[in-house]
C-alpha cells in the first residue's frame, strides 16, 4: 500500500512517471508542494511555491539558504529550529510562519510535511506542502477588480473564526489537507 511518504523516486527528479502533485493540479496557487532531500541537501519546489517566494516557474534553484532568506526575520529562529530538529529526527511536522518574496510583500503560510523513504524503506527527505493564508485581498493572485470584489463580500460578512481565520483561510486548509 502506497502511502504519502512514498511516492517520491530519486531517479526521476523527485516524482514517479504519471504522478501528479497531491492538491495542486494547476487549479490553486494558494497550495504548492516540496520536496528536502537530506542526502544532498537538495530541495525541489512545485511552480505555485516558487510563486508564493515571488519567482516565476522554473526560474529558482531552491537551496536551504535560499529557504532561510525568505522567512520573516521574527519567524526565522522558529523555521530554523524546525529544519534542524528534522534532520536530527524527522517526523511529521507543521509550521506556520511568515515568508518575505522577492517583491518585499509578506505570506502568511501554512507548511506541513512528513518523512518520505525509498522502495528499500531508507529515508530520503521530508515532502511536504505549503498553503498560503494570505488573504486575496494582498495581492496575490487576484487582479484588482476581484480584489476589490474580495474586499466588499469580505466587508460585508466579516466571518473570522474564534482562532482568527476566515472562511477562505479554513477553506485552503480543508482543501489542503482533505478535512
Amino acid at each position: 500500500m502506497d502511502t504519502p511518504t512514498r511516492f517520491l523516486s530519486l531517479e526521476d527528479g523527485g516524482a514517479q512517471p504519471g504522478w501528479t502533485p497531491p492538491l495542486t493540479g494547476g487549479w490553486s496557487e494558494h497550495l504548492g508542494w516540496f520536496s528536502f532531500y537530506f542526502g544532498d541537501g537538495r530541495w525541489v519546489w512545485s511552480p505555485q511555491v516558487e510563486q508564493m517566494h515571488g519567482y516565476r516557474p522554473g526560474t529558482a534553484v531552491p537551496t536551504t539558504e535560499l529557504v532561510l532568506s525568505h522567512v520573516h526575520p521574527d519567524d526565522l529562529a522558529q523555521v530554523a529550529h524546525t529544519l534542524r530538529a528534522l534532520r536530527r529526527t524527522p517526523r511529521p511536522f507543521s509550521s506556520r510562519h511568515r515568508i518575505v518574496d522577492v517583491d518585499d510583500h509578506i505570506h502568511d503560510v501554512v507548511v506541513s510535511g512528513a518523512p518520505f523513504y525509498d522502495e528499500r524503506g531508507a529515508l530520503q527527505g521530508i515532502h511536504g506542502s505549503y498553503v498560503d493564508m494570505t488573504p486575496a485581498t494582498d495581492g496575490f493572485g487576484a487582479g484588482a477588480d476581484r480584489q476589490s470584489e474580495y474586499a466588499r463580500m469580505a466587508a460585508r460578512l466579516r466571518v473570522v473564526s474564534s482562532a482568527g481565520h476566515t472562511d477562505e483561510q479554513r477553506q485552503r486548509v480543508r482543501a489542503a489537507t482533505r478535512c
